[in-house]
């Protein structure tokens, strides 16, 4: 049943891509498959992609429990996985299993390049304009200079942008320009970025000094939960220079500047659905915005801010933008006289 499910899926998603004549290629490491137009690894799908434009889709497997390793991408490329903890959030697939990577590096030559509903390690910008999109992060998102060389030359992870993830532990810039980070609920701080657009995220706010050496930037839109801290802690560091910070909230402490919108001291229980999303675990829904919820008018003409708002909110469990199947049903046996009688459901992900 999932076999079958799963190439219904490839068929949706190549008739969407099938204008732009991009190739798409499935992985799977289920044993007995029997396809030979299926790699066993992300790396080998990556290998024989084209230079420009391909797209890999990471099919769920009981095998390493869906682990598949380490990646370097060294093209362009998309790679799309399942989504992660599907069993938490509605409407996700009918096959609730997740894929899930080590480290991905992306390398030199993978500008352009975009990853999506997937849960990974760690993420290395290497090179320019590449995406992290609807993906868990399990540890952390740093940029750095190539290992590989191109025309003798190694390329650095500027222009990146990390929209609608999770990450648990920090995103270090290591002078990385014009980044974009929105829409993400973020367990720790962000630091050494020139140039970057920080908005509408959910930060969680242990420690004095959140946002370190964020230079030239705009912060704008976001939350900031530092429920449990003393008086004295601010949200931007003082080695922070030239920021706008403006249209956020603040929880328990003052620890935004005044002016410019900012609000700060708000009571953390009336914030989000629930009193304290953080603990004892992380359930996504939990940081919507309550119906009273006072970051629902903080932002510039009265509107909601933090994850869930603006125009690119955020996506539960990190569904890709293709077609889902929720549900998939057949009568099990057919002949010729009574055929096989299957049942699907499909919903967009937009």
């Amino acid at each position: 049943m999932k076999k079958i499910s799963l190439l219904f899926v490839l068929f949706l998603c190549s008739f969407a891509y099938i204008s732009n004549a991009q190739t798409v290629r499935r992985v799977n490491k289920t044993p007995g498959l029997n396809d030979p137009a299926i790699y066993t690894s992300v790396q080998a799908a990556i290998n024989a992609s084209a230079p420009s434009g391909d797209i890999i889709y990471i099919e769920p497997t009981d095998v390493d429990a869906g682990n598949y390793g380490d990646i370097t991408i060294d093209r362009q490329v998309t790679i799309i996985g399942t989504g992660y903890e599907l069993a938490s959030a509605p409407n996700t697939s009918f096959d609730k299993r997740q894929v899930s990577l080590g480290t991905v590096y992306f390398e030199n030559g993978s500008a352009g390049s975009t990853i999506m509903g997937l849960i990974a390690n760690y993420v290395y910008f290497l090179d320019i304009n590449c995406i992290v999109t609807r993906c868990l992060i399990t540890q952390s998102v740093l940029m750095g200079q190539s290992s590989i060389l191109v025309g003798g030359l190694r390329s650095f992870g500027h222009n990146a942008t990390v929209t609608n993830s999770r990450v648990q532990s920090g995103i270090d810039g290591s002078g990385g320009t014009n980044w974009i980070i929105s829409n993400n609920i973020l367990s720790s701080g962000i630091s050494n970025l020139t140039g970057a657009v920080i908005n509408y995220n959910t930060f969680y706010f242990p420690h004095d000094g959140l946002l370190a050496n964020i230079d030239g930037s705009t912060v704008t839109n976001n939350i900031f939960d530092g429920r449990g801290l003393a008086v004295g802690p601010m949200v931007m560091a003082a080695t922070s220079n030239g920021t706008t910070v403006s249209n956020n909230l603040c929880t328990n402490i003052a620890g935004l500047p005044t002016g410019g919108g900012n609000v700060n001291s708000a009571n953390p229980n009336f914030i989000f659905m629930v009193t304290n999303p953080w603990s004892p675990y992380v359930n996504e829904s939990n940081f919507q915005l309550s119906a009273s919820s006072p970051a629902k008018t903080v932002g510039p003409g009265s509107t909601p801010i933090g994850a869930f708002a603006g125009n690119n909110p955020y996506i539960l469990s990190g569904v890709p933008n293709v077609p889902v199947i929720t549900s998939f049903f057949n009568t099990g046996s057919g002949t010729t006289a009574t055929p096989l009688s299957v049942t699907i459901s499909v919903r967009s992900a937009n």
